[in-house]
């Protein structure tokens, strides 16, 4: 089972006992008690949210921390894709600028569509606070596919043992390091060349059959 990423909480009546949390994959209704495990709440009125206490970074009091930041990006971003009617695609790549200072205040974040495909589709996100980005992110998100038939080619050699006679003597003093790494190096740069060899010879051999 995935994790949840509580991003985002809003306020219900308290009569109610119950919160919406809105996850970086979709909505689900749990008790109170998860309220104050989410980073931000919806500011009323408005498109922005409001960060929580949770969300404060550890450095300074005004700022929030990069995780808090980070998610509201992927939040963004996940939901363009489900507004595009693509929830069939799943994120392959996500990376994250912090370039600005992110402040405990009213924050916006935005995603847009660069490039979609059929079997694709590019995105760009902004968080941006009073009119200013602060962060961006850029997402690949990638239809699923399968395994293609066959078999990956994996050699059955075993990696070379070094010799004994590295060994240092019973009771005497040890060789230098540097000498014994240089010994290692030469034994796994002949390696490969022996493994080539013995693929090779394999493969003469199946045919000659």
């Amino acid at each position: 089972m995935r994790p949840i990423l509580l991003v985002m909480a809003s306020t219900l009546p308290q009569d109610t006992g119950v919160h919406t949390v809105v996850t970086t994959r979709h909505d689900v209704r749990v008790s109170e008690n998860t309220f104050q495990f989410a980073w931000f709440r919806p500011s009323p009125g408005t498109d922005a949210v409001e960060p929580l206490p949770l969300a404060r970074s550890r450095w300074r009091e005004d700022q929030m921390h990069g995780v808090a930041v980070s998610g509201l990006l992927a939040r963004a971003l996940e939901r363009a894709v489900a507004a595009a009617g693509r929830i069939e695609l799943v994120p392959a790549r996500y990376h994250v600028d912090l370039f600005r200072p992110a402040l405990m205040v009213p924050t916006t974040a935005e995603a847009t569509v660069v490039r979609e495909g059929p079997r694709l589709m590019l995105l760009d996100a902004v968080v941006r606070q009073e009119g200013e980005a602060v962060a961006r992110a850029g997402a690949t998100f990638l239809q699923p596919s399968t395994d293609p038939a066959g078999e990956v080619w994996t050699s059955d050699a075993e990696r070379p043992v070094p010799p004994l006679d590295l060994l240092p003597p019973e009771g005497g003093a040890a060789r230098p390091v540097l000498r014994q790494c240089r010994a290692l190096v030469g034994l796994l740069r002949r390696a490969p060349e022996r493994r080539a060899a013995r693929h090779l010879a394999d493969r003469r051999a199946d045919r000659a059959r």
